[in-house]
């Protein structure tokens, strides 16, 4: 998106000739206009968090198509087609062996990191990432547009980097280069005057590494989401005090009321004691059977017995096992690590996991899948973080010197108030 009358204008022989035949009306999203275009250089402005579930007819069409159209990296959330626009520009850009394309595209901050490992969002920003498309991302001042005052960032993309930059990415924070308005228009309160231009521009040029600029490998920015088991810990202790508990869950309440009878004379031989779980299971039939024409099956009388008998505990003589002698996963106790895309997985858990809960273990069925999965265990997740690389912390100030303060301003408040009650 550029200003009308610089796409008019701008042409490098001839600054007088008129472009406007080429400025086409319409939908981004859903009606390209450029379809079988590709340019030098692409430049966008979309607005932000944008809504697409008016174009969702004509975007999921076109994602079926898969890398032949334009969105088959995947979709994002219906809220925000950030990265749509992406895509698309992404599409409009020459391959490397056509000669190569830059764009700019100024976003919010979301399409830096929302969405959880194995997102539409995360699986197009790793498409991205491992097609080495992103060159830079500068975080911009705030309260320098005039319908917003977010944090913005201005994303570089390239499809012919130099040797010095592939599999690279520059974070650049610029978000101090904004200057004081005399008089706001809008939400703008800033501008960024063009030293600060020239200083932006020459760090992407320089690809500067140090300070307010850092040059990353694309690996940096990517994770794999391991899921992380733990072994159930369950005794079955018998209480007929929770006998009406029973009949809440929906299958039980096909029991008759001679059947009801029947179950719970053989529950009360057990009221107060607690049994194994692996005991129960192998012992449910017994309840069943005093049963006549029972309405249940046996799984459904299990389940309802565990959901209101069961007593977690904390004892490692209590881990409940499968027939095949291996532990059951809690599913209350799933958890999820995020582990550096380059580090061992084993590793990071002897670092991070096993000493505080030695008896967790990766669930090596959850595998990264998908048009770009790679089946290793763990689905492959991506965020960019400018608080990771640019955080200055800021000690709290000292509590005796807020009390000084607040001393020094006492007689100076006492006055004031003698002022309104007298």
């Amino acid at each position: 998106m550029c200003r009308h009358d610089l796409c008019k204008r701008w042409d490098v022989y001839d600054q007088t000739k008129d472009l406007s035949a080429h400025i086409e009306n319409g939908d981004t999203l859903s009606d390209d206009k450029f379809p079988d275009k590709r340019f030098d250089y692409c430049v966008s402005n979309p607005p932000y968090g944008k809504k697409w579930e008016k174009e969702s007819d004509e975007v999921r069409s076109e994602a079926a198509h898969g890398f032949a159209g334009r969105f088959g990296a995947g979709l994002p959330s219906i809220n925000d087609g950030s990265m749509l626009f992406i895509q698309n520009m992404v599409a409009h850009m020459k391959t490397a062996e056509e000669g190569g394309s830059k764009g700019g595209i100024v976003l919010s901050a979301s399409p830096l990191f929302n969405g959880d490992a194995g997102s539409g969002p995360s699986n197009i920003r790793r498409w991205l990432f491992q097609k080495d498309l992103v060159d830079c991302v500068v975080k911009l001042p705030t309260d320098i547009f005039f319908r917003t005052g977010i944090n913005t960032y201005l994303w570089i993309l390239n499809t012919k980097k130099n040797d010095a930059r592939k599999g690279m990415i520059q974070l650049i924070n610029a978000s101090d280069c904004g200057e004081l308005r005399r008089k706001s228009l809008g939400n703008k309160r800033k501008d960024v005057p063009e030293d600060k231009m020239k200083w932006i521009i020459q760090t992407y040029i320089d690809g500067h590494d140090h300070g307010k600029s850092m040059l990353l490998p694309v690996e940096e920015f990517m994770y794999r989401a391991v899921t992380v088991q733990r072994p159930l810990k369950q005794v079955i202790t018998f209480d007929l005090d929770k006998w009406g508990d029973l009949f809440a869950i929906k299958a039980m309440q096909k029991l008759s009321e001679g059947n009801k009878d029947s179950l719970k004379r053989a529950v009360a031989a057990y009221d107060g004691q607690t049994v194994k779980y692996n005991w129960f299971i192998s012992h449910s039939s017994d309840f069943r059977d005093k049963l006549e024409k029972p309405e249940v099956t046996n799984k459904q009388l299990q389940d309802a017995f565990i959901k209101v008998f069961g007593v977690r505990t904390e004892s490692d003589e209590d881990i409940v096992y499968d027939k095949n002698g291996k532990p059951v996963a809690d599913a209350d106790l799933k958890d999820t690590e995020k582990v550096p895309y380059t580090q061992n997985i084993n590793e990071y858990m002897e670092k991070e996991v096993y000493p505080y809960v030695p008896d967790a273990w990766v669930d090596e069925s959850v595998v990264d899948t998908g048009i770009m999965g790679d089946h290793q265990v763990g689905i492959v997740g991506t965020q960019i973080s400018f608080d990771k690389y640019f955080y200055h912390y800021e000690a709290p100030r000292k509590p005796e010197d807020i009390m000084a303060e607040i001393k020094a301003l006492e007689p100076e408040i006492e006055e004031a108030l003698k002022g309104v009650f007298a």
